[in-house]
């Protein structure tokens, strides 16, 4: 993750307010998050789970050219998708990342970032419609564009996206945000009329437990109620290499 601190916010940056400070201690936090870091980041043995599903993995249908978008989360580029891209290359479809190098600019910045890049490689493609895949907080930039209607989209996966502008982020996601001076305050502001658009496309959501950036509650879609839930066996970090997340998304694209 870069320590790039978005643009646009107050030069003051606050960890939790002061109602909280009353009844948190700021070493309970620090324990809290390294132990919720600790969850996170060792994860990746489900990795191990690939091995167990491969035989599976290449059985799932396979596409025909469809064009799929990958948009990676907050403070990460595309290469955290990379290996997501190749596998849904082997199933057939035609993968598009935005390499945008972390996108981590004021949120409406970078909805009008995606939106432009969006329009510009639909039309140098030519392609009528695109399927779009973000990855937590890049997932409400998906959720933007899909509730501007300025893109034709054919349907929208998400991978631990916050959904919801309150108790969304965890002790650990605020102690990093504080750390790189990122104010979540407000970035919760702008999200939510994004969070509580209504929208008519295909909606597939994907969940995890274990997730220790996004509280999992906050990454349901509770305004439309046509949306898919997948409860995937993970933690945030493990959206892009687990087997699960992988079969979800595949089934997911030949099914609308």
């Amino acid at each position: 993750m870069s320590s790039a601190a978005l643009s646009g916010y107050s030069a003051k940056r606050r960890f939790i307010n002061s109602a909280q400070l009353q009844n948190i201690q700021l070493n309970d936090i620090v324990r809290y998050s390294a132990c919720g870091a600790f969850r996170e980041f060792i994860k990746p043995i489900d990795w191990v789970s690939m091995v167990f599903r491969f035989p599976k993995l290449l059985s799932l249908p396979k596409g025909h050219g469809e064009p799929v978008v990958l948009v990676p989360g907050y403070f990460t580029d595309e290469k955290t998708l990379c290996v997501l891209g190749q596998f849904l290359k082997f199933l057939n479809y035609r993968v598009f990342q935005w390499d945008v190098k972390h996108n981590a600019q004021e949120l409406s910045k970078d909805v009008a970032l995606l939106e432009g890049h969006l329009v510009q490689l639909m039309q140098n493609n030519a392609l009528s419609q695109i399927s779009l895949v973000g990855y937590g907080l890049g997932g409400l930039l998906c959720r933007a564009i899909a509730q501007r209607k300025t893109t034709p989209l054919k349907q929208l996966i998400t991978l631990g996206t916050p959904l919801n502008s309150e108790n969304t982020f965890t002790p650990l996601s605020k102690r990093y945000a504080q750390r790189i001076g990122v104010d979540l305050d407000s970035l919760l502001t702008n999200s939510k009329a994004i969070c509580e658009a209504k929208l008519t496309l295909p909606v597939t959501i994907l969940y995890a437990p274990d997730d220790e950036f996004v509280t999992p509650e906050a990454t349901r879609d509770k305004v439309n109620e046509h949306a898919n839930h997948h409860l995937i066996n993970g933690s945030h970090v493990n959206y892009t290499h687990n087997a699960k997340v992988w079969e979800t998304i595949a089934s997911t694209l030949v099914t609308f």
